[in-house]
């Protein structure tokens, strides 16, 4: 019999493993997409984790085509990409872009960036608008417009998966998206 694991916001799993993980491609667009319909045309896209992490890679390359979808330009050094923290050459990357919006790669960096752009005296939607993904709430900031997705329903999608493959269905019958939805808060202007 074959192994029964499923992995929960993995999709780089060996053969015979299932796995449930947000619909990034649903994310980006959705972000980029009400952006558009905002009047951005200027939009940039913070990432980091490119070696490690399977969403992010995803998420930049998804990007792109949202970008080429909106019949937009990509800006030049419009995709700002780090290894770690937020760092000040990260934040420098992104104001020279000229972006009105960012998209940010998840909650906790698009958090990080408002922060830093308000320590440059920048105002978040008023000069620059971010959306983030993931729809992690930060108490002392909860305006982010995001989207997202919750841990209950990965794990109980995952759940499902499981209990599938013990009825006898394929890995690649159980690998599941989990739905993407709007968070629509104040973290976006409309221009």
């Amino acid at each position: 019999m074959e192994p029964l694991p499923s992995f929960c916001t993995e999709r780089a799993v060996p053969p015979g493993i299932s796995w449930v993980d947000p619909d990034n491609q649903a994310a980006i667009q959705g972000a980029v997409d009400l952006l558009v319909a905002s009047g951005h045309t200027r939009i940039a896209h913070l990432t980091y984790f490119l070696d490690t992490q399977f969403d992010f890679r995803m998420r930049k390359h998804v990007f792109t085509g949202a970008i080429e979808r909106a019949n937009l330009s990509l800006l030049d050094g419009g995709i700002v990409v780090g290894q770690g923290d937020l760092t000040d050459e990260m934040v420098r990357q992104i104001v020279a872009t000229g972006a009105t919006a960012v998209v940010c790669a998840n909650d906790w960096l698009a958090f990080r960036l408002w922060d830093a752009l308000e320590a440059l005296g920048l105002r978040v939607p008023d000069d620059i608008s971010l959306t983030g993904i993931d729809n992690q709430i930060i108490g002392e900031r909860p305006g982010l417009t995001t989207m997202g997705f919750t841990y209950e329903e990965v794990g109980s999608l995952a759940v499902e998966a499981l209990i599938a493959r013990i009825e006898g269905k394929s890995a690649e019958e159980c690998c599941v998206e989990a739905p993407i939805r709007l968070y629509e808060r104040d973290s976006v202007r409309r221009l």
